[in-house]
C-alpha cells in the first residue's frame, strides 16, 4: 500500500479500503479499515438484522439521511450527524431520505457479520 494516496469520490457506493477486493482506481487494501462510501443506490445488502462481532462501525451522513434500527426502534441520523454501533450491538440500515452521501468506516477490517 502506498502510504498517500487521493482519490475523487466515485459517482456510485464504493468499498474505498478494507482488505478486498478493492478497486485500485477507487481505493487502497489495508488491514487496518475498512471504508465504504455510501449513497442510496446499495441499500438493499443492509436491511437483514446484523452485529460485527469484532469490530465497530461508524456512519458519518454528509447529506440526505439514514434511518437506521437498533435495540428494536429506528432511528434517523441527519446530515451531518453520526452513529456508532459496537461490537455485538444489532442494527440495520431502514431506508434512506434524500439524495444519501455517507462514510462507513469500520474497524479492524475483517469479515464479521453475524445475523439474528
Amino acid at each position: 500500500m502506498d502510504p498517500f494516496t487521493i482519490r475523487d469520490l466515485p459517482t456510485t457506493s464504493a468499498f474505498l479500503a478494507g482488505r478486498g477486493p478493492v478497486d485500485p482506481a477507487l481505493g487502497v487494501v489495508t488491514d487496518r479499515l475498512q471504508v465504504f462510501w455510501r449513497l442510496a443506490d446499495l441499500l438493499d445488502g443492509e436491511a437483514r438484522l446484523h452485529a460485527h462481532t469484532r469490530g465497530d462501525e461508524l456512519f458519518v451522513v454528509l447529506a440526505g439521511a439514514l434511518v437506521v434500527e437498533v435495540g428494536g426502534e429506528e432511528r434517523r441520523v441527519g446530515p451531518r450527524q453520526w452513529c456508532h454501533f459496537g461490537v455485538g450491538v444489532f442494527h440495520r440500515i431502514v431506508r434512506a431520505e434524500g439524495p444519501l452521501e455517507a462514510l462507513v468506516v469500520r474497524a479492524p477490517s475483517v469479515d464479521d457479520k453475524a445475523y439474528a
